[in-house]
């Protein structure tokens, strides 16, 4: 939402340009922080980045790369329980890694591939 609040407020108005440009951005920090929180719950280092989004995308893939590589010195503020509490990765966190494929379509495709097989293995396995 902060990505969007000066555009509808300022004046001049933003264009086109720069409205597509904060929802790129924007999306692409979501997937960061998404993919380094999975991470760390799986104990992973890299994570591996595949689609059409990506395709192309400059923007989008130095945007996930910066905002990993600053994800270990992020202040998180929450409350737990009933008193404030500040939680910090250790110090000397790694950074997760973002790897891109370079022909993403087809690891895509393998990969709705081998889901399809893991569930015809359980539709099997239970007798459907």
């Amino acid at each position: 939402a902060s990505f969007f609040a000066r555009a509808l407020s300022a004046e001049p108005k933003a264009s086109d340009a720069d409205l597509c440009k904060a929802l790129v951005v924007m999306i692409s920090q979501n997937l960061a922080q998404i993919a380094h929180l999975n991470a760390q719950v799986h104990g992973l280092r890299r994570v591996f980045f595949t689609g059409n989004f990506l395709r192309g995308n400059d923007l989008a893939m130095r945007t996930i790369v910066y905002t990993l590589q600053r994800m270990p010195r992020v202040v998180v503020h929450g409350e737990l329980g009933r008193r404030k509490r500040d939680l910090l990765l250790p110090v000397g966190a790694e950074p997760t890694e973002a790897v891109f494929f370079r022909h993403e379509g087809y690891f895509g495709a393998i990969g709705a591939y081998l889901e399809q097989c893991r569930n015809c293995a359980s539709a099997a396995e239970q007798g459907r």
